[in-house]
């Protein structure tokens, strides 16, 4: 992602380009100008390597912290879904429905999202396990061609799901990565990345977008898979 913040002639010859066709990209992504692109990029760097504790503050009161994460949770909820499309609903489904074999994996925190996941797919098809991070190399050794890999990975990133997500691959598999803004390493590995909104106002990340979005997955299966 550095790279996007040196100059246009830079980034032309990188990508065996023209300055100009940088520049139109640039407008075409809707930034007015290739300064407004390096900001924005900058932006994007900066809340990568950010510490979580920096938005951390407490509330004035019991009142303002209630009122605090409704809206919170409220923006997070709508963004994170206003993402999908109708399109990337069905991509999904096909994932789901046409795998052999299905396995979640989460982090330190999120391992708590893979298994509200399992919970729900083991109810609705055969072949669905949990990864755990502590033994991911021996647990998805023989996972292979036909399988789709779920990954929750979040800041800070752990190497276990972009290796996962990586051998996976290698192995003809399907991969979903459910991440932040950000977006996981895993991700470049991913047929499909699911962006959700983390940020709570109080707290170092919030969950609640991402079981919104599992429960509008999950609840679109069962109505379309008799």
């Amino acid at each position: 992602p550095a790279s996007a913040t040196r100059s246009s002639s830079a980034i032309a010859e990188a990508a065996n380009s023209s300055p100009a066709s940088v520049v139109r990209f640039v407008n075409k992504l809707g930034f007015g100008n290739v300064r407004e692109f390096h900001e924005a990029v900058r932006s994007g760097l900066e809340g990568m390597y950010r510490s979580p504790y920096e938005t951390v503050a407490p509330a004035s009161s019991e009142h303002d912290l209630i009122e605090a994460v409704i809206q919170a949770e409220a923006t997070n909820v709508a963004a994170t879904l206003n993402r999908l499309t109708p399109g990337s609903i069905r991509s999904l489904r096909t994932l789901f429905t046409q795998a052999s074999s299905i396995a979640v994996m989460g982090g330190r925190f999120s391992h708590a999202l893979a298994v509200y996941l399992h919970a729900h797919l083991r109810l609705i098809r055969s072949g669905t396990t949990i990864v755990h991070t502590a033994d991911v190399a021996d647990e998805i050794a023989h996972l292979g061609r036909g399988t789709l890999m779920v990954i929750f990975d979040f800041r800070r990133y752990d190497p276990q799901a972009e290796f996962a997500a990586r051998y996976v691959k290698t192995r003809r598999g399907k991969v979903i990565v459910v991440t932040d803004i950000h977006v996981s390493p895993a991700a470049q590995h991913a047929d499909h990345t699911l962006v959700a909104e983390v940020t709570g106002p109080h707290l170092v990340e919030s969950y609640a977008s991402i079981v919104a979005l599992l429960d509008m997955i999950i609840g679109d299966l069962v109505a379309t898979n008799g």
